[in-house]
């Protein structure tokens, strides 16, 4: 039972390996399955240490970090609100420009409430500003930012990532360098790779070369995108578009769309508009008229269409939510594309190397076995700090072998409708009318998962 129940802590321990850096020079291994067989462009990441560092395996399941440098990419974490005043918040920095003199006001608070810090309280010029976020030291801890400019305010849900346990060089001999400020500091090295998760291996942790074993991947029901690799993979090679509908007379984003074609698989995850459907249920819904946690069970899907470079459709499939079953403890999952509402409808169940849902996720890895009433949240969906992982937001992912593409390019992930049964607006199903890459009033901005880091490469 123990299994399903995690924290992001946990879920770091148990699919991570924590290393105390001391001056660890030439980091390097081999990632290989239980039989031995090496992994080509496995990931291999350094995290925990203020930048998302990492590195590809070879054909012989090779990695190393200590090449000069010329396989190490740094990703700096962001935070990005594409409103008229362009918030943008890295390691702790707040960004934001102003066309006009007006009132700004940023506060940090914790889950239950208590304010953390100010950051600014009064008025300011137009142009550019920049101002620290105090977080008192409080690293990996999530907050809640609410930031007032003028009559227009917005709330977010913040975890920020600090480099203040460490600086990273690049010595002359090429390799990468972790030295030392902090004696308490820990940073992570962990790897992933399509259809594997990750096994630790406590005897080898002071040892360089340090080899991964990957145990494979039980998609039977849904992974969190972590255990499965997907986060790492959308972090890397992601990019997101916005599907757009017509309600009412306005065209809205209906769903937001992280597509990722990496070695071997086309990763994708459909992100609804929580406007339209969300995850709130029972005596706690949020817009709903009303809204039961059986109307979420074995009616709910989301349909990917994956299309090659001339538009050709090469697979497509329905992601289930959620469905009765007796593979979990629980006695609910997501069953895929393999069984409940899933299905494949062009290509192969076995083209799937693994799946997941938010819903999956609250249930069986976070352990929140709430059947009749979601957690209490508002209507910016403010984290419940009894249940400070529950992602209200619809969210499904899924990984799929590029050998569906025929040998041909990949295109892109298409959709002709989104569709919610039932949904917060009245029409159940709206059809697609145009698809953008950057919007304005971003309704997916309180989402807990899935939030892609700037790339600099």
């Amino acid at each position: 039972m123990a299994l399903f129940q995690k924290s992001i802590p946990a879920l770091l321990l148990a699919f991570a390996i924590a290393i105390n850096a001391q001056d660890i020079k030439n980091i390097n291994g081999y990632v290989k399955n239980q039989q031995g067989v090496p992994l080509c462009s496995a990931v291999v990441v350094i995290s925990n240490v203020g930048k998302y560092i990492y590195t590809l395996s070879d054909a012989a399941g090779y990695y190393t970090f200590g090449n000069g440098g010329d396989t190490i990419v740094e990703i700096s974490h962001t935070i990005h609100n594409p409103s008229y005043y362009n918030l943008t918040i890295r390691n702790n920095i707040i960004s934001f420009t102003l066309s006009k003199n007006q009132f700004v006001k940023i506060d940090l608070y914790d889950l239950q409430g208590r304010l953390i810090s100010t950051a600014v309280n009064k008025r300011l010029p137009s142009g550019n500003h920049t101002l620290p976020l105090n977080n008192k030291n409080l690293a990996q801890k999530l907050f809640i930012l609410r930031t007032r400019f003028d009559t227009h305010t917005s709330s977010f849900k913040y975890m920020p990532f600090t480099s203040a346990g460490f600086r990273i060089s690049q010595p002359s001999s090429g390799g990468v360098v972790l030295s030392k400020r902090n004696p308490a500091t820990n940073y992570i090295l962990r790897t992933s790779s399509p259809g594997y998760t990750t096994k630790v291996q406590i005897d080898s942790l002071f040892q360089y070369p340090f080899d991964f074993n990957l145990d494979t991947l039980i998609s039977d029901v849904g992974s969190h995108a972590i255990v499965d690799g997907i986060m790492d993979r959308f972090t890397i090679w992601g990019d997101a578009v916005y599907y757009m509908g017509e309600v009412g007379g306005d065209t809205i984003p209906m769903v937001k769309i992280i597509q990722a074609k990496s070695h071997r698989v086309i990763d994708v995850a459909v992100i609804f508009n929580p406007h339209f459907v969300d995850l709130t249920y029972g005596d706690n819904v949020v817009g709903w008229n009303k809204h039961s946690f059986s109307q979420l069970i074995g009616s709910d899907h989301v349909q990917v269409t994956v299309r090659d470079i001339d538009s050709t459709d090469k697979f497509q499939g329905k992601i289930d939510l959620l469905s009765a079953t007796n593979l979990v403890p629980s006695g609910y999952a997501s069953l895929g594309m393999k069984d409940g509402d899933g299905e494949v409808t062009i290509g192969s169940t076995d083209d799937v190397y693994a799946h997941g849902t938010s819903f999956d996720d609250n249930i069986n890895w976070y352990g929140y076995h709430e059947f009749e009433n979601s957690p209490a949240t508002d209507s910016v969906y403010t984290p419940n700090p009894n249940f400070p992982y529950w992602e209200y937001y619809a969210v499904y992912h899924v990984c799929i072998n590029d050998r569906v593409l025929g040998g041909n390019p990949f295109g892109y992930v298409f959709m002709s409708s989104v569709h919610a049964s039932p949904s917060k607006i009245g029409p159940d199903t709206v059809p697609i009318i145009i698809i953008v890459d950057q919007i304005i009033n971003d309704p997916f901005i309180w989402i807990q998962t899935f939030t892609l880091p700037d790339i600099s490469k």
